[in-house]
């Protein structure tokens, strides 16, 4: 790693939300800046989504980059899920998947949820980076928690993982994936991440808070981040900070 990303460093045994840290902070941290916690009281995920998980539970980590262009926005969840693939996999020797926008999958599960938000000050656009990853769960916590369709590294290796090698896994897959896309963009990672895409080539329901809106049939995810759908004989591009998509037949 050459540095940057997680350059400086803060870890909380307990707070609000990562997200909402960073947010907050933005005009005297640097670029880069990375806050992991144990507990997050007031986690939440896409769409105003409440997200809590025990203590220890989770490797929960935030990000900051400054004088990031918005309208690349809507491609960072891929590029971020990718790397965290490939980081579970690396850490962890177990094959994964990605969910288009915002999932990383094992075993058909979700391992992992990722939320970017921009915030705009004095015209200048920063985004903050969180993802939270699924560490020491059993079956029984997460369908406790009805949360039927999730998974964690334990679950899927029988072994405890180590929250700091864990990190430093996914920030040295991170840092590389973010340099070059500044540089050129998602399209020379879409091939990589639509190998992994587990949402291509099925039907799925496109909802708006909560709510079906229509049925359609994945075909492709283009450069900018989107997710091109047929319905009706119509193409239809969905963007992921408005449009959830979830699977007919299960999950994803």
């Amino acid at each position: 790693m050459s540095g940057w990303l997680g350059g400086t460093y803060e870890h909380f045994d307990v707070t609000g939300s990562t997200n909402t840290y960073l947010k907050e902070n933005t005009h005297r941290l640097p670029h880069g800046h990375v806050v992991t916690a144990d507990l997050q009281t007031a986690g939440k995920g896409r769409l105003g989504r409440n997200w809590l998980a025990p203590s220890g539970s989770c490797l929960a980590l935030s990000f900051l980059l400054k004088d990031w262009p918005e309208e690349e926005l809507s491609a960072l969840p891929l590029l971020i899920g990718l790397a965290v693939s490939r980081a579970a996999e690396r850490y962890a020797g177990i094959e994964t998947a990605v969910k288009w926008s915002n999932d990383v999958l094992a075993g058909n599960r979700k391992l992992c949820g990722i939320l970017c938000e921009s915030i705009i000050a004095d015209s200048r656009c920063s985004i903050v980076c969180g993802l939270g990853i699924n560490m020491l769960q059993t079956r029984r916590e997460l369908d406790g928690l009805s949360l039927v369709y999730a998974t964690s590294l334990f679950l899927e290796t029988g072994k405890k993982p180590d929250t700091d090698v864990l990190r430093q896994t996914v920030l040295a897959e991170l840092e590389p994936l973010l340099d070059g896309f500044r540089e050129s963009g998602f399209t020379p990672y879409l091939p990589d991440y639509k190998s992994r895409c587990v949402t291509l080539g099925k039907q799925v329901l496109l909802c708006t808070q909560g709510v079906k809106t229509l049925e359609a049939y994945a075909e492709d995810v283009a450069g900018t981040g989107e997710l091109i759908c047929r319905a009706g004989g119509q193409v239809v591009r969905v963007n992921a900070g408005e449009v959830s998509v979830r699977g007919i037949y299960g999950y994803v």
